[in-house]
């Protein structure tokens, strides 16, 4: 089975309120501004592997039926923010670094630059040398608001200055 396969039969299994999963082949990003909506962990049971992803909420349905599973404290302008989503030409998405053996790592969307193909610019923070966190695995998250309906199979991720590939998974 392929890892986008696999990948999107584990998300069915492991999300099964969720309708419909599908790799992220259909583009439709057509700006490079986002809003960032907040940081946070991905519950364990929703996570789809140790790897980075990313996670487009394609319907408010989607959003609302996964959002328990993404442990976020949103501000009350992010709250407006996510509500005044127009899903006819917005995606919600989640950027995750994948697991992690412990609190104190996050993941960051820098920059969009459109060059063809796109190029999301993220960066990631681990713990400190000596740095008290959580001893449980985490998988950190960054919430965005893109201004599009998806993204290009051929995008390119780059985190901390290395091409790395992010599964997509979309969700209708």
């Amino acid at each position: 089975m392929s890892g986008e396969r696999k990948a999107t039969s584990l998300a069915i299994a492991v999300l099964p309120l969720l309708l419909l999963a599908t790799s992220c082949r259909n583009s439709g990003l057509v700006e490079t501004t986002f809003a960032s909506l907040g940081h946070g962990s991905v519950n364990e049971a929703a996570s789809i592997g140790q790897g980075p992803h990313l996670v487009l909420f394609r319907s408010r349905a989607a959003w609302e039926r996964a959002s328990e599973l993404y442990m976020l404290d949103l501000t009350p302008e992010a709250e407006q923010a996510l509500a005044a989503v127009d899903f006819a030409t917005q995606s919600v998405a989640a950027f995750t670094l994948g697991g992690r053996p412990s609190g104190g790592y996050d993941i960051t969307l820098q920059s969009i630059a459109a060059v063809p193909p796109p190029r999301f610019e993220l960066t990631s923070k681990s713990p400190g040398p000596g740095e008290m966190v959580i001893q449980i695995t985490t998988h950190p998250f960054h919430l965005v608001v893109l201004n599009g309906t998806g993204v290009p199979s051929n995008a390119e991720f780059v985190l901390d200055g290395k091409n790395t590939a992010f599964r997509p998974l979309t969700l209708q």
